[in-house]
């Protein structure tokens, strides 16, 4: 006799490969179906949010080129049509350091907010599984 006959265990061999007939000893296909659709919603969330990253500082770099140009034009252009106390005028609002300051801030604050927003998104299709599974146990009922 054999240890496992003694202990009344079955021998391991093909039979333990065996497909079970209990629906509860079956792998959930649906679950790890829905996981891994996550997981490539969170791989394209990333991917998106690292090229928002890298974009920031490009983006930021050609708007002030942009707007501090058409500042610095829209000088001129009070000081042709205007004469040169308009052109002084413009140039006490210091209308360049204002859109400079701006858009300082918006290259200050872009990266760590992107930073922020990727977490929550993570956090939200992390979550997202329980919330749908317990909304459905409140829409259909107790089960009976």
């Amino acid at each position: 006799m054999t240890q496992h006959e003694e202990n009344g265990d079955q021998p391991r061999g093909w039979s333990a490969l065996a497909v079970s007939k209990d629906p509860s000893d079956r792998p959930r296909n649906g679950k790890s179906l829905i996981w891994f659709g996550i997981f490539a919603l969170m791989i394209g969330w990333t991917g998106l949010c690292l090229l928002g990253y890298l974009a920031v500082d490009p983006l930021i770099t050609w708007l002030k080129v942009i707007v501090l140009g058409v500042v610095d034009g829209g000088q001129g252009l009070a000081e042709a049509v205007g004469g040169k106390v308009a052109g002084e005028t413009v140039q006490l609002l210091k209308s360049t350091g204002i859109a400079g300051q701006i858009l300082g801030f918006a290259e200050m604050i872009a990266k760590p907010a992107i930073l922020a927003i990727w977490f929550l998104g993570i956090v939200v299709l992390t979550v997202l599984p329980a919330v749908v599974s317990f909304a459905l146990r409140i829409v259909r009922g107790p089960i009976r």
